[in-house]
């Protein structure tokens, strides 16, 4: 069981926010963590983006990203 003088709170605030030009964005941080854990998303994403082949500005398409405070 957990005594509540046990537990640290860290809270974070963060703001969801459409992104309208993803090539704004650096994402090479993101990017480099989530292929070092396996994943190959959010590369596809970028090269899709950067392509045309997907730039998500169809009726009912939207991207959106998760902002911290300082809008990073």
């Amino acid at each position: 069981m957990c005594r509540i003088e046990d537990v640290e709170a860290i809270i974070v605030t963060i703001k969801i926010m459409p992104i309208n030009h993803l090539l704004k964005h650096d994402l090479s941080d993101i990017i480099l963590e989530s292929k070092q854990d396996g994943f190959r998303f959010l590369q596809r994403l970028l090269e899709e983006y950067r392509s045309g082949a997907n730039t998500f500005n169809q009726p009912g398409e939207g991207i959106f990203g998760a902002f911290h405070k300082n809008g990073e």
